[in-house]
This record gives C-alpha cells, structure tokens and sequence, in this order.
C-alpha cells in the first residue's frame, strides 16, 4: 500500500511544472517582454493598447488566445542594421487545421495593413505543413514540420548574417545565405494576426501565444535552454534597481576642497557622476561590483556645489544621489553661508540660503588692530588731559 502511494505521489509531481528562477542575464538587451497575462507589456513602455486580445490560461500566468493584439514602437535601428544581432522567442499551443497565413509575430513597417515581404515574422504563411521565419525580402527559413496541440518554444536568432531557428530548446536550422534582415521602417509589432485590421479571418492565429521576447543580441544555446526550462518555460522577473549613495562630502561647509567622491553603489552595472548639477557629466564606467568606491582628483568651484552620482542596471533603469556643500574661501572680502540642508536617497531637499557679508578680518592681521585700537585709547586719553591740563583743573592725589 506504501508503495502505491509514494508512486501515486511521484506521478503528481511529474506532472507539476517546474519554473526555474529567472537569471539576471536574461535582462542583457531585452528590448520588450511581453507575458500576455493581459494588455499589458513588461518594460520599455511599447504597451499593448491595440487589438482585441482575448486571454486564457496559458503556458505560465495567460496567453494570447485566438485573437489578435499589437504595440507601437520603432524596432528599425534592430531589424534593419547588416550587423546587429537579435533575438526573438515565443511560446505557442496551435489548434491549426490547415490553412495558411497564420501569423504568430510580425514586426510591420506600416500600422493599419498586415504582414508584407521584407517584414521579420513568423507563422504558417505556406501551404503544406511547414512553418516559416520570413527575414527579408526575398528569402525566408523553412522552421520545423507541423506541430499542434502541445505547447512548444520558438526561438529565431540572428547573429551577423547566420541565423538559427530553435525549437524546444534545440537548434534545428541554421543558415548563412540569407539576406541580413530587411531594410524597412518599423513601426509596429504584431502578434496572433497576419495583419492588425482584425478582418482578415485566415490571419488570426488558430491557438495560443505566450512569453514573447526580443533581445538586441544573440542569446546562446544555455540561455535558450534557461528559457525552455525543459519544457517548463520560465517567468519573467524585472531586474531590481540599482542603489548608489553618496558617502562624502556631505551636505555641510567646507573650508578646503573636498577632492574625492566616496560612494557606495548595488546591483548596478553601469555609473557615471557630474560636478555641476548634472550640466555636464563624465563618461560612464562600470560599477557591476558592489562595494565602497571613491573617485579622486576632483576639484569643487568656490561657493555652492552640487554633486550627483548616476547608476543604472543592465535593463537601462537609472538612479542617482545627490549632494549639495560649500567650498568657503575668501574672495574679495567676501564669504558664503548657507543653511537648512536635509540629504535624501534620491537627492538632496530642503532650502539653501546664500547671503554675502563683509569681513575684515580677511585682509587684517588680528595684531594690528590690537595696537591700533590702543594707540588709539592712549591718544584719547592725551587729549582729554591736555584739555583738563589747559582749564587749571588738574588735581593730583596720593
């Protein structure tokens, strides 16, 4: 009866998915991620706000299902450039019958019309029982026989003028005499259609759509596996912010210039800092260590300064602190006070005030207006004893 059991148990388990933790450098170049749990996009703002997308459950979280939805956004400096490398992936379930021209992805050079020649898409565009990678204009790559009813994972890649085409986490075409991509604008991209007017009935894709991503770069054979996840597929996760403080100076007066920026910075990967309130700032460096850093040589202007230091991740995501401080000198009699500061995390608040007062004591030596302020009690004092001396009014007494 044990036994029964424990095999009962061990055929549950066999049958729950298994997601792995998304790997942080799976966030290197993503362009755009979209789960389709709903009409919404994951990063850099390319929303899904057009189409009539309709959800179902999907491979994890909802899919796209048998409907068509699209994004505004400009791909060309990817798609169109001879030598940048990308990376387009996907999930599907097709409940295709037959037909052509069902569209799985597209990226359309006019909004309003469907999938043209020179367009990068992919679907079952040819009769027969073939899918397709359409990359230019004139050639395309025959992808892998038909498949339905079971979830699958597409991946094309692209690196200088070879391309791959994945399935299941495997590379089953490559090749290296087609045309690098086409030279078209790109205005939109276009999912479960093969056109975004919504009319044509063969477009629609027949089935299920999730997980899209697009990548400036190649990804390699592990990344492809980390997101075929043995069939399991892999949630999205949104990289966390980068942190960044400033150590010193601090927000307070300072007599001689403070000369190094001291920071202490987290889960970043690139920085790059300014002197002067952000009008100019340095090139950018990498900062992908986490720890206490300074950097020296500097030098602060006479008066107020304000100084940032900027951090951003991998996705592009910025962050910054900021400090503002004086750098008291005298100059031409002249001092600067300021008051009232408070730092924050993301800057620094509060009012400075700066006022101008006169000082003597910058250009007088404190021992000099000592004997001048006595030769002046003992002149004082003459006087007044010569006026007496000279009215008879003298009197001495022991």
């Amino acid at each position: 009866m044990k036994k029964v059991i424990l095999l009962i148990f061990v055929l549950i388990l066999s049958v729950i998915p298994v997601f792995a933790d998304w790997d942080t450098n799976l966030n290197d170049r993503l362009i755009v991620y979209y789960p389709f749990d709903n009409n919404t996009d994951m990063i850099n703002g390319y929303n899904l706000v057009n189409g009539t997308g309709i959800y179902d459950s999907g491979k994890i979280g909802n899919a796209l299902n048998n409907s068509y939805i699209y994004a505004i956004g400009n791909f060309s400096n990817i798609l169109t450039s001879e030598g940048q490398n990308y990376t387009a992936c996907v999930w599907t379930y097709s409940s295709i019958t037959g037909g052509v021209s069902k569209g799985i992805f597209g990226f359309l050079d006019t909004i309003g019309e469907g999938v043209d020649s020179g367009n990068l898409c992919g679907g079952h565009f040819a009769s027969g029982s073939q899918w397709q990678w359409f990359i230019s204009d004139t050639t395309d790559m025959t992808a892998y026989t038909f498949w339905r009813f079971n979830w699958h994972y597409h991946c094309l890649t692209k690196n200088q003028t070879t391309f791959g085409y994945w399935f299941d986490g495997t590379l089953v075409n490559q090749d290296t005499s087609l045309s690098p991509s086409n030279n078209k604008s790109t205005v939109e991209i276009l999912f479960g259609s093969y056109d975004d007017t919504g009319i044509n009935g063969n477009g629609i894709f027949e089935g299920k759509i999730d997980e899209f991503g697009f990548w400036s770069r190649e990804l390699n054979s592990s990344e492809i596996s980390q997101l075929y996840n043995s069939g399991n597929g892999i949630a999205y996760e949104s990289l966390p912010l980068a942190t960044i403080s400033i150590d010193y100076p601090m927000a307070t007066n300072y007599t001689e210039s403070p000369t190094t920026l001291n920071y202490t910075v987290a889960n970043a990967s690139y920085c790059w800092y300014s002197l002067d309130n952000s009008t100019t700032n340095s090139s950018v460096f990498d900062c992908s260590s986490d720890g206490s850093y300074a950097i020296t040589s500097l030098t602060a202007n006479v008066g107020e300064n304000t100084w940032i230091i900027y951090a951003n991740n991998s996705n592009g995501d910025e962050t910054s602190d900021s400090v503002i401080f004086n750098y008291l000198t005298y100059i031409g009699q002249t001092v600067y006070v300021t008051a009232d500061y408070q730092t924050t995390s993301s800057g620094l608040t509060g009012q400075v005030i700066s006022d101008t007062i006169s000082s003597l004591a910058s250009t007088i030596n404190w021992f000099t207006i000592i004997i001048v302020i006595t030769a002046m009690v003992v002149l004082i004092l003459l006087v007044i004893i010569i006026i007496v001396a000279i009215r008879g009014e003298i009197k001495i007494t022991a």
